[in-house]
């Protein structure tokens, strides 16, 4: 194990090397120094990892202890390890000997052992039995117990702080083990405060382990004195037992009445400036809590044991608490100790106050700096700049003295420069040189004078170096700042890996995290709203249908009213049963009365909001445009579903009606065949459009959805990538900020550097380690400059071979691009959906508006055969109004062809096939069952088995042949004719065409086949729409779920390791700077304003 411990070791020796050698390039590479930094900082973990491993299995491994040193000492250049002594042995004490902690329990002096880790609170390791009984407790009582339990609470809650700050800058003083007696106050087992003076003595160290050792030394002839702590605002909180004699209080009661300085000397703190300017005066306690005792103030009795305190004098000193260690706070006053000394009656009080201020303070820092006369240089020199131990100045404060001003130190330095020109001797002044110069001897001046010419250049030179240095005397001042924080490597690893980011990284980051979130929210919303827009879109496509169907409910309630009057005239002949036809035809009616009803009911109670771009060509429907006629002339207007519901009441009359009012020159019968023919036919189109446009609305709303979060997403997007790569450069540029500080170093420091690490491999490869004397390896530093030099005036050149930042950028490019693509695929495929949803609008339209169409060219012929002068659409030329619409009837069959071919590729192949067998095969078995099937293919010779298209061009077909004959004919000619039904003979001649087999055939078509046909085609329509708004479903939503699969992907396995990856290489950029000793830090001007750049000083 310790074999490969020297293997690791001797690696990363060799790798410290290669990073210093890389200083000296003459064009470093910034990346290679960052990949080395990297490199070595994980395998200084290692070393230190594998240390600890080593040490925990064979404690007594001597030689392993001493070559870590040697590596801490020559590689780390750690002073906390340099200072600390691994071993007890090699510790020596001043005043005695002590080779086992548990021998102190022999020692007559009260003696208390702490052991103490950095970073952790002090915990007593023993005590000896003049300590237990000092403070009353056993041992077991105080083993293992937090050292602030048995101190003030003032105290203690700074104590750890202080403690620490001693710690960390008292371990260089190796030769100083002892600090001298400083006074303090500890509690006794019953609370009460003993002053005390301690001496603590360091006895050993175990890596960040540390044991003091305490020795107290107590007076027990202060049977005069009684000391009080208290609050800065005069609460007490602590005291001694002889208040309880002095001034009648005890803990108790000071605890449960919370008693005040100014309750027992009303006037004791309100002079402060005088009091505390003094050292010293006299009060008089005349037992003042008598008048709080009988106060609501105070829960119990002060003291039961005295009922009256005699008027008592005391000299009064006061004191403030304050913890000089710890600089931020060095100025605050935690507290106030006050020490009251009894005076006999027969002495006088002092009239005058003659103790002067005394302060109570923790221990501070005190910067020693030694000057050196160089003989070579003619120069001072500064060296040994260290913190000194603590001064006692007397029993009652220890008073720390305030960190030297460097600015002293700058001006001794500038003396000097003053000197060198005054005290530099000549020794060769008077000695004259001989020399043979072409065949004859010449003198020649001593080589040691100057010319006057190379004195000025040097004079010159000075006086530049001087104003310099004036121009840079803060950064010597930050020089002794940093000296003073970063003493210990530890903590100047600690303070940079604690130093937040900055402001740029930590915005930028901040955005990238908002940002993704953004996205994420953004596509929840457009998957919500997507899903909802497209469901109300499915749920009102079926409004085209209805318009339709109440238009066919309309026709099919005038077909029926047609049959009945035809009945009430006795039209119809070659019927047995007529009782059971008129049955049939008013149960009908019924029916299609309550369908008109319904559809009617359901299209007045949607609240239809169109576009304002539709809003002109859709207001005919709430206008009053629609004109009615009665029997009588009378006109009124009406809103289209007014006139809709005026059909409606008129047909329901009717059908409680008698059936003599079933003829044309009743009112209601009048009322509704008129309109029906004419303004309800011709305004049609009104509620048609109005429920068209509210539709293409939806899908207007659908897509601008769509264009909206498209552009928000590519937005946010490029916003992403700009943060990605500000945040990206901002983390390049802080570390190669850094690296570059690294080259301009001393060279000679650098190499310096190189040399203890090829000493370390000399240590390392020696045979016999164990026997080696390894102060004797020691490497001798040149001396220091005759000036510290703060940065190279000639700016040194680096290049970066490094392509990470190019990397990184295209991934994110990459990254951007996929999202990009999958946004445009998003709003290209809602595009596409769109598109569709326009394209089943006419089919929807077509497929639905057909039966009514063809329904009401046989009305037309059947009003116009009895009617011959009735208007029809408006028009008093019936009859070509009338061919004109059976011209109508063959294009609209053309079109339905024509747009169901052409629009296949949206369709549902299932339609597709229900359409093609009832268009083109044998639709009586899809249409009928059973006894229905045989009577539908015997209709008219079997022409439906051939497809309903070719019956309904027969059917077609059959209304122009009888249009046309009716045109045809001729009163003056002889037909023949079968029946007189009418004196008219136009009348009866269009009366026997209607009671012909074709006429019937043409009535039973349209009224049975062709709805049928198309009721069973509408259902399987409105089947296949919603077939399809599924799949746009699944599909968008296995999309929605690949995206926020996508997102969170990045976000979590790409965006925020390369975060914390990237975090944590700038803070390991940061930790190269503990490779460098604390003097590197100290003359590296660049270092220097780097680290006040980042507030590190």
């Amino acid at each position: 194990m310790e074999k490969e411990f020297y293997q690791k070791m001797e690696k990363i020796t060799i790798m410290f090397i290669e990073f210093w050698n890389q200083l000296l390039e003459e064009i470093p590479d910034i990346y290679k120094l960052i990949q080395l930094g990297y490199l070595l900082l994980n395998k200084k973990q290692e070393i230190e990892q594998d240390y600890r491993k080593v040490t925990q299995q064979n404690r007594r491994a001597k030689k392993l202890k001493r070559i870590y040193q040697k590596y801490t000492e020559l590689i780390l250049n750690d002073l906390n390890f340099k200072t600390f002594q691994f071993e007890l042995s090699n510790q020596q004490f001043q005043y005695m000997q002590i080779e086992d902690i548990e021998e102190i329990s022999s020692q007559p002096d009260p003696i208390i052992v702490i052991q103490k880790h950095l970073n952790q609170d002090s915990n007593i390791m023993n005590v000896n039995k003049s300590f237990c009984s000092l403070l009353g407790y056993s041992k077991t009582d105080l083993i293992k117990r937090n050292l602030n339990e048995i101190m003030p609470d003032i105290y203690a809650s700074k104590h750890n702080q202080c403690i620490e700050n001693y710690l960390l800058h008292k371990i260089e003083a190796t030769n100083q083990q002892i600090i001298k007696s400083s006074h303090v106050y500890i509690k006794t087992k019953n609370k009460y405060i003993l002053p005390i003076n301690i001496k603590v003595k360091l006895l050993e160290v175990h890596h960040n382990e540390l044991i003091l050792l305490g020795i107290l030394e107590y007076n027990f002839q202060q049977s005069n004195q009684c000391y009080i702590i208290s609050s800065p605002e005069g609460n007490i909180t602590d005291l001694s037992s002889n208040c309880i004699s002095f001034l009648g209080i005890d803990l108790q009661s000071i605890t449960l009445n919370q008693i005040l300085i100014s309750d027992l000397f009303p006037e004791i703190l309100k002079n402060n400036n005088q009091i505390f300017n003094k050292s010293g005066f006299c009060v008089i306690y005349n037992d003042h809590l008598q008048v709080l005792k009988a106060s609501k103030r105070l829960k119990q009795s002060i003291h039961s044991t005295s009922t009256y305190i005699p008027k008592t004098k005391f000299n009064c000193i006061i004191n403030y608490i304050q913890f000089n260690c710890l600089l931020e706070e060095q100025d605050l006053k935690y507290g106030l100790v006050i020490k009251l000394e009894q005076i006999k009656t027969s002495q006088q009080c002092k009239q005058e106050y003659l103790i002067q201020q005394n302060t109570i303070r923790s221990p501070g820092i005190k910067v020693i700096g030694c000057f050196r006369f160089a003989q070579r240089s003619l120069t001072y020199k500064m060296e040994n700049i260290r913190f000194n131990e603590l001064d006692s100045l007397n029993n009652d404060t220890l008073i720390m003295e305030s960190s030297l001003n460097f600015s002293k130190l700058v001006g001794c330095m500038r003396m000097s420069r003053h000197l060198k020109t005054s005290i530099k001797l000549n020794y060769g002044e008077g000695i004259k040189i001989k020399r043979l110069i072409q065949n004859q001897i010449s003198d020649i001046e001593d080589s040691l004078e100057l010319d006057a010419k190379k004195k000025e250049e040097v004079e010159d030179q000075e006086e530049k170096e001087e104003n310099e240095n004036i121009k840079e005397s803060d950064i010597f001042s930050q020089r002794d700042t940093l000296q003073s924080q970063f003493f210990q490597k530890s903590l100047i690893q600690k303070e940079l890996e604690e130093k937040p980011i900055s402001f740029i990284i930590k915005i930028s980051s901040r955005i990238i995290h908002s940002l993704l979130f953004v996205l994420l929210l953004l596509q929840i919303l457009s998957y919500t709203f997507s899903i909802k827009n497209e469901q109300e879109l499915l749920n009102n496509l079926p409004l085209i249908n209805q318009v339709n169907q109440r238009m066919s409910n309309i026709f099919m309630i005038q077909s029926i009213l047609q049959d009945i009057r035809f009945i009430n005239l006795h039209y119809l002949v070659n019927i047995s049963n007529i009782s059971q036809v008129l049955k049939q035809n008013f149960d009908m009616l019924e029916y299609e009365i309550q369908q008109l009803k319904l559809v009617q009911n359901e299209l007045s109670s949607i609240k239809v909001e169109t576009a304002d771009k539709y809003k002109e060509q859709s207001s005919k429907y709430h206008e009053k445009i629609i004109i009615m006629v009665d029997i009588y002339g009378y006109i009124s207007n009406f809103t289209f579903n007014e006139a809709i519901d005026q059909l409606i009441s008129k047909a329901t009359q009717l059908q409680n009606s008698d059936l003599t009012l079933f003829d044309y020159s009743k009112p209601d019968f009048f009322y509704y065949i008129y309109n029906s023919l004419n303004y309800i036919i011709w305004n049609g189109r009104i509620a048609e459009t109005y429920y068209w446009f509210y539709i293409q609305t939806l899908i207007d709303t659908i897509i601008s959805y769509e264009i909206l979060f498209f552009v928000l997403n590519t937005c946010i997007l490029i916003s992403l990538t700009i943060s990605i790569f500000v945040f990206l450069t901002q983390i390049q540029k802080e570390t190669n900020k850094i690296a570059q500080s690294l080259i301009f170093l001393k060279e000679s420091s650098i190499k310096e550097q190189v040399r203890n690490c090829e000493n370390l491999l000399v240590i390392l490869q020696c045979e016999d380690q164990e026997d080696q004397d390894y102060n004797q390896i020691e490497n001798e530093n040149e001396e220091y400059n005759d000036k510290k030099e703060i940065q190279s005036k000639k700016q040194k050149k680096f290049q970066y071979s490094g392509s990470q930042l190019s990397k990184l950028l295209v991934k994110t490019a990459f990254i951007v691009s996929v999202f990009q693509l999958f946004y445009i695929y998003i709003f290209i495929d809602s595009k596409l959906i769109s598109d569709e949803y326009n394209e089943l609008m006419p089919i929807i339209n077509q497929t639905s508006i057909v039966e009514s169409y063809y329904r009401l060219g046989d009305n037309f012929i059947r009003e116009l055969f009895i009617n011959p002068n009735i208007s029809i659409l408006n028009s008093p030329n019936n009859q070509a109004t009338v061919f004109g619409y059976l011209e109508l009837l063959y294009n609209l069959n053309a079109e339905l062809m024509e747009i169901n071919n052409k629009y296949q590729d949206i369709l549902d192949q299932e339609y597709l096939i229900a359409f093609n067998q009832i268009y083109f095969m044998n639709s009586c078995t899809y249409l009928f069952k059973n006894q229905q099937i045989q009577e539908c293919e015997n209709f008219e010779d079997g022409i439906l088995v051939q497809g309903l298209s070719i019956g309904i061009i027969k059917y077609i077909e059959d209304l122009r042949i009888f249009l046309t004959s009716f045109k045809l004919f001729d009163e003056f000619q002889n037909y023949n004719l079968e029946f007189n039904l009418s004196d008219d003979k136009l009348i009866n001649y269009g009366l026997n065409l209607l009671n012909t087999k074709r006429g019937s055939d043409i009535r039973i078509m349209q009224q049975r086949y062709l709805r049928s046909a198309q009721n069973y085609l509408n259902q399987y329509l409105q089947q296949n729409i919603e077939a399809i708004f599924q799949q746009l479903q699944l599909r968008k939503t296995i999309l929605f779920i690949c995206f926020c699969f996508m997102i969170l992907i990045v976000t979590i396995m790409i965006w925020l390791p390369t975060f914390q990856y990237q975090i944590q290489n700038l803070i390991q950029v940061r930790c190269m700077l503990t490779f460098l000793t604390p003097r590197m830090l100290n003359i590296s001007k660049s270092i220097v304003i780097h680290l006040k750049q980042e507030g590190m000083i």
